[in-house]
């Protein structure tokens, strides 16, 4: 029978397992010429620290040609990060 040291160990493996497994996933993601329900879309998948706004290293790390190319474009007030309203003008 299973200890249940063995049974957390599994379940623990698994969950780091799944965690690595989807954050190793490209986003494909489409910007700029949709809605602003897409917008707010793009916000919420690419703001990994839920402040708002998209930091370069956020950009980076989506893997979005799009946005890493034209990120000092859109960054109209250099600030270093893209807020919403700055997406939308662009």
């Amino acid at each position: 029978m299973l200890s249940l040291k063995k049974i957390t160990l599994v379940v623990i493996s698994s969950l780091v397992a799944t965690f690595f497994v989807s954050a190793n996933q490209a986003t494909n993601i489409q910007t700029g010429m949709g809605s602003r329900t897409d917008l707010s879309h793009l916000l919420s998948q690419l703001d990994s620290d839920n402040d708002g706004k998209l930091s370069k290293e956020e950009v980076m790390a989506s893997k979005n040609s799009t946005l890493i190319s034209n990120f000092t474009k859109i960054d109209a007030n250099n600030d270093g990060s893209l807020s919403k309203k700055e997406l939308e003008s662009f």
